[in-house]
């Protein structure tokens, strides 16, 4: 038979610049904004077969792909000597991705997905409290979009709206050391899928139909030293 397994490998370098301003309001209150640019990439590779009866299908690819602008905006309020106030808005320009594609060096196309990505935006509220002159204590609640559209969900890459809640704290000891750690929960939408391949083709290509369901820990720690 000629079932089989593919791998694509390439690789590309390229420039993109960032813009950053800070602006101290007063003695509590700060205003920042960091523009990232997006970055086209002209990537060059290969794809190969498993099956060797697909050997002569090997050779050379090539896949256009530009990455996303981002635009962040934050803001900063020290509310008194025990609270701070933090929030955070960040916009993706994921609509540069509307496709995966991959073509050979001849001008044919090897394989082409539909993306659609959309842009995207996450907020974010937090806060710090001062327990006393050692410990700080932080939380956090964030609404994070996804660039995905149920219609062109693949299992490829899953994904969905998410939220997050975080929570943490920094031991400092002395003035020099401190110890800071965190933990994350991401609370994900049930995601479903329904494709038979692109163009679709449930005859050719099969059918999957279900959905994901994904909830995520993530904990951190670290240690900081200054001189």
């Amino acid at each position: 038979g000629l079932n089989s397994t593919s791998s694509v490998e390439g690789s590309d370098d390229a420039w993109g610049w960032n813009l950053g301003v800070l602006w101290d309001v007063d003695d509590n209150v700060r205003v920042g904004a960091h523009y990232r640019s997006s970055i086209d990439y002209h990537i060059t590779g290969t794809v190969k077969f498993s099956n060797a009866a697909l050997a002569a299908q090997n050779g050379d690819i090539t896949s256009d792909v530009k990455l996303p602008a981002i635009l962040n905006l934050s803001y900063f309020a020290k509310l008194d000597d025990r609270w701070d106030l933090l929030f955070d808005a960040q916009w993706t320009q994921w609509s540069t991705i509307q496709d995966l594609t991959f073509v050979r060096t001849n001008g044919t196309v090897l394989q082409s997905t539909p993306e659609n990505f959309k842009d995207t935006w996450k907020v974010a509220l937090g806060a710090h409290y001062r327990y006393n002159s050692a410990w700080t204590l932080r939380g956090g609640i964030a609404y994070d979009q996804s660039p995905v559209s149920d219609a062109y969900r693949t299992p490829r890459l899953p994904d969905s709206d998410r939220m997050w809640f975080a929570f943490g704290s920094q031991y400092r000891m002395g003035s020099n050391l401190s110890f800071d750690f965190g933990a994350a929960y991401i609370a994900s939408r049930t995601a479903t899928i329904d494709i038979s391949g692109y163009p679709p083709n449930s005859a050719v290509y099969g059918r999957l139909n279900g959905h994901y369901d994904s909830n995520t820990w993530i904990a951190s720690g670290q240690v900081n030293y200054s001189f």
